[in-house]
């Protein structure tokens, strides 16, 4: 009998030797959220939150995440204004406007549609652990008319670092 337990036991270790480490990896982690409502962009001092999600991460990993926020911009001022926003997926309310996270878009006579605009961007956040907040941003670079967000869209994609 001994030689088959050690037959058995020797097999089990030998499939666990090959068992891929992904085998043994946390699952990913994904959350969203959206909103159609008409929020203002009113300050060029501070960042307007237009949506957020809470993801939290399993206890004792790090995660890299993706997140991502879309919305549609009206603008109520005339087109011959050239008034430039800023717009941000992060997991801070205070990004930095000139961070690879923050994207500028303007209504003026140079736009393509002045009176909508859809915008959109994607941040790449590693190494996050615990209760993490992502949020959907919007700011006027310089003092200007307030531009109305209609309805934002966001979701958020970690893996196990």
């Amino acid at each position: 009998m001994k030689p088959v337990n050690r037959f058995y036991t020797s097999l089990l270790l030998l499939s666990l030797a090959m068992t891929p480490s992904t085998v043994l990896a946390q699952k990913a982690v994904m959350d969203g959220n959206k909103i159609q409502q008409h929020l203002p962009i009113t300050s060029h001092e501070a960042w307007t939150p237009l949506l957020s999600t809470v993801v939290n991460i399993p206890r004792g990993a790090a995660y890299n995440c993706a997140v991502t926020c879309t919305s549609t911009v009206n603008n109520p001022v005339s087109v011959l204004n050239d008034e430039i926003y800023y717009y941000a997926a992060f997991n801070t309310v205070n990004p930095d406007v000139t961070d690879g996270c923050a994207r500028s878009f303007d209504f003026g006579p140079d736009s393509a549609s002045p009176n909508n605009l859809v915008v959109a961007t994607t941040c790449f956040l590693p190494s996050l652990i615990g209760q993490e907040i992502f949020y959907c941003l919007g700011r006027k670079a310089v003092p200007a008319d307030n531009a109305i967000i209609t309805s934002t869209s966001m979701q958020v994609t970690c893996i196990e670092d």
